[in-house]
């Protein structure tokens, strides 16, 4: 069984019409492939183009039982890199407003992310270049950049997240028992967190306040790993070349280019949360 809800938007993002939601559910119950035969009738075939005229941009994703999927109620992102023939052993669920990671599932440790004393919550997260396993999300002024990659010499999966704007911004672990030691966040000899300069630690958040004088990229040492491993990234995951490439999402990376934004930057293990 298929269940697609829309909640009112807690940051005032567009929600679906009654008749758009009215038309979802019809196709869903018709038990064939309604939208799917239409556009095989269509002139030239099926197209993505096409294809967004039936189905309005999925935002909110439901649970088994009908109970919300993240904290936000907004879908998320599964990343993670295949370490052989097997697939991966661990992923990492960026939820696709900004606002949340999760390691290994919605029940485990989480990483909250929040801009101006609110959760991060975009309306239109898009992947890097249209296609890239990273997710670049923009909210009141600020965006933000995360991924997930392995530390090399590891097989420790780590998401890493970047956070663009000149207000505060905030790194809540679900964690517990952490303290600072230079640019991380330890616990019993592990590290949990590796930051850029310019972070306070109360005990559970990590803050960054308004008018911390960083410039764009000035992560620390292991901090930079984020700007290390970002190519990597790009390079390891081939270009489509379907026949939809008319309808791509694809689009222009936006920058962040003020003289006065900041940047922080956050390396989370994905195997420490907890």
């Amino acid at each position: 069984m298929v269940l697609l809800a829309w909640a009112p938007a807690v940051h005032a993002c567009p929600v679906p019409t009654v008749a758009q939601s009215t038309e979802v559910q019809r196709a869903l119950r018709a038990g064939t492939d309604v939208w799917g035969n239409r556009l095989l009738q269509t002139r030239g075939g099926p197209t993505l183009a096409a294809a967004r005229r039936f189905l309005p941009p999925l935002r909110y994703a439901r649970a088994h039982g009908g109970s919300r999927l993240t904290a936000s109620g907004v879908y998320y992102l599964p990343f993670a890199e295949p370490e052989g023939p097997r697939g991966a052993g661990t992923v990492a669920l960026h939820v696709a407003d900004g606002s949340e990671i999760y390691s290994g599932t919605t029940a485990g440790p989480s990483l909250v992310i929040a801009a101006d004393g609110a959760r991060f919550g975009a309306c239109r997260p898009r992947l890097a270049d249209g296609w890239l396993p990273i997710l670049d999300t923009r909210d009141r002024g600020y965006a933000q950049e995360s991924f997930a990659a392995t530390i090399p010499g590891t097989h420790s999966l780590a998401s890493f997240v970047r956070v663009r704007g000149t207000g505060p911004v905030r790194f809540t672990l679900s964690a517990r028992g952490l303290h600072r030691s230079g640019n991380t966040l330890v616990r019993s000899g592990k590290v949990y967190v590796v930051f850029s300069v310019g972070g306070r630690f109360d005990g559970r958040s990590l803050t960054y306040r308004r008018g911390t004088p960083m410039s764009r990229g000035s992560c620390t040492r292991q901090g930079s790993r984020h700007s290390t491993l970002l190519p990597r990234i790009r390079g390891c995951v081939p270009r489509s070349r379907g026949t939809g490439g008319s309808g791509s999402t694809a689009e222009p990376r936006s920058r962040c280019r003020s003289r006065t934004s900041s940047t922080r930057c956050a390396h989370c293990s994905s195997r420490t949360w907890s």
